[in-house]
């Protein structure tokens, strides 16, 4: 990204976001459509790009993070939205039976 301060604050906000429990509301922020729609993207442009940057990533990790799981000690990062909402990494695990739980360290969540 050319402008890392709004870099930071997107990610701060994310995380804020997630901490407080509003997992709910994945995928482009109104500011990113109307820069994408600026930018020529249609409507349904920026849904099939947010479905296959969200959606069909998360389904595919799914049984990438069970393999990487089943060994103690794993760390996994990825990206806030990933985990949010009902096709969110968190919940996918959680129906799996996985027990998740969230720490109340900012952004840290611990499955099993």
């Amino acid at each position: 990204t050319d402008n890392r301060r709004e870099l930071f604050e997107e990610s701060r906000d994310e995380i804020a976001n997630y901490c407080l429990g509003d997992d709910d509301t994945p995928g482009f922020d109104p500011d990113e459509v109307a820069e994408m729609k600026q930018a020529g993207y249609s409507d349904s442009e920026i849904a099939r790009l947010e479905h296959e940057l969200l959606y069909e990533r998360n389904t595919d990790w799914i049984p990438k993070l069970e393999e990487l799981l089943r060994h103690d000690g794993v760390f996994i990062a990825v990206g806030a939205d990933h985990t949010r909402g009902t096709a969110g990494i968190i919940r996918m695990l959680a129906a799996r039976g996985y027990t998740v739980q969230r720490f109340g360290d900012p952004g840290f969540t611990s499955v099993r």
